[in-house]
Order: C-alpha cells, then sequence, then structure tokens
C-alpha cells in the first residue's frame, strides 16, 4: 500500500486556547480508493525542527498539499507545505496540490497569486489538456505559470486551474476531488498515474 502524507488545515480555537490540525474525511476516502494509506501532516513539527526525522521514518510514496485556508493565514501550514516541497524536491516525492497546495507550490516557485471573481462555490468548464467540468471553491488564483511548471488547465476566464512540473512528478489542482459528490475516475486515474 502506498503511504501518502496529506497536510492539513489549521482550526483557531481562541476560547480554549488550542491551534488544531484538522483534515476533511471525504480526503481520506478519496485517497482510500487508491488503495493508500493516509497519514496526516502535523504543522507543529516544523518549529521543534522534527519533521525531517518524522518524513525519513515514514518514507511516503507520495504528498498532497490540501486545501483550505489562505496562504499567509496560519505561518506553521506555510512553513510546513513549504519544507515538505523541499523535502519532495529532494527525494523526487510525488506531489499534487489541491486549490491552496496548488498555490504554494508557486510560491515555491515564487510566483504570487491574485484575487479572483466567480471562482467561489461554483463549477468551471476547463479547457487545455484536460477538458471537463470541475468545481471551483478559491477566492485567488496564481498570477502566472512557474517558469518550471506547464499549464494543462485554463478556466473559461483564462485563469489557469491546473499545473504540471517539466520534470518532477508534481502537479497541481485548483479544484477540489474530495468535495465532489461522486469522485471523479478521471482524478483518481489522474493521482493514481502521477503517484
Amino acid at each position: 500500500m502506498k503511504k501518502i502524507l496529506v497536510t492539513q488545515r489549521v482550526v483557531v480555537l481562541p476560547e480554549r486556547d488550542e491551534r488544531r490540525d484538522t483534515l476533511d474525511q471525504n480526503m481520506v476516502k478519496f485517497l482510500s480508493l487508491l488503495k493508500g494509506i493516509v497519514l496526516p501532516v502535523p504543522n507543529c513539527l516544523i518549529a521543534t525542527e522534527q519533521l525531517d526525522t518524522w518524513l525519513m521514518s515514514i518514507n511516503a510514496d507520495a504528498i498532497i498539499l490540501s486545501g483550505g485556508d489562505d496562504l499567509g493565514k496560519t505561518p506553521e501550514r506555510d512553513k510546513t507545505e513549504f519544507h515538505l516541497l523541499s523535502y519532495a524536491k529532494e527525494y523526487n516525492t510525488p506531489v499534487l496540490g489541491i486549490c491552496r497546495g496548488m498555490q504554494m507550490m508557486a510560491a515555491y516557485e515564487g510566483v504570487g497569486v491574485k484575487r479572483v471573481a466567480g471562482h467561489a462555490q461554483t463549477v468551471h468548464s476547463l479547457n487545455g489538456e484536460i477538458r471537463r467540468e470541475v468545481n471551483s471553491y478559491h477566492d485567488f488564483s496564481i498570477e502566472c505559470c512557474p517558469e518550471t511548471y506547464r499549464c494543462i488547465a485554463y478556466s473559461e476566464d483564462s485563469q489557469i486551474e491546473a499545473i504540471k512540473h517539466k520534470r518532477r512528478p508534481w502537479e497541481g489542482w485548483m479544484w477540489h476531488p474530495e468535495r465532489s459528490k461522486t469522485f471523479s475516475i478521471s482524478d483518481l486515474e489522474r493521482l493514481q498515474a502521477l503517484i
């Protein structure tokens, strides 16, 4: 079975003085269809420099940078995901960035994000290498395609909806495969091929 690391959103509960890592159960269900063992990545290890030890002991087959939260909202998550990309680069580990995860992949290459309208809680028809309808839950899009990637899907208003690294087994999707009522066979096949 493939060991798949998945990053988590940070939920702050000030009334309890807690910062919680959370993962949508649908993400686990989606990845389980790949016969994978889902291992949530804690956001607290980066501060204690234990993340490398944790990563080396697991020896993951793939990394998923999950969606949720805007870049810059939770510094510990930003640092964790940035570190995971460095790890994946060094060990040639496959990476899928979902929504925020794709934005993080672009940020790792020095590309920023821009606010967009009409992309939250809607459906898009994709153009490009990937042609189909997908869900959309984002308020930000990447400013341009990073030089080390190629764009493989655009929305109707020409926003970048998917990217693929030119050399590494890395892809980014702005849609959420785990939020579909029925999981897309093409998403599962594409992720399986990546891994």
